[in-house]
């Protein structure tokens, strides 16, 4: 079974990779894929992109400024979903 995970900060790399950890006691076949931070991608391993410090936004200002930007990386994110099939998708906002 294959989990694709996107988080895009801090905390949710946090929230994230305490999820992955309890999954992976309860079945250590889960595939984990996508996109958080290092804690989430040292858990999955290479399948997963450390994006949070590129993505990472905290606070309405860096959100508003950062918007388009923000925007901009869920094409690709949808695709990568796409392409891979997994059996689900976690979003940690």
């Amino acid at each position: 079974m294959t989990i694709y995970f996107l988080a895009g900060e801090a905390s949710g790399d946090n929230h994230g990779a305490a999820l992955m950890q309890s999954l992976a006691q309860l079945d250590p076949d889960l595939n984990f894929i996508g996109r958080g931070g290092p804690r989430m991608a040292a858990i999955a391993g290479r399948n997963f992109r450390n994006s949070t410090d590129e993505a990472g936004v905290v606070g309405l200002w860096e959100v508003v400024h950062r918007y388009g930007s923000c925007l901009g990386r869920l094409p690709s994110a949808r695709a990568e979903i796409s392409q891979a099939h997994p059996d689900a998708v976690v979003l940690i906002v």
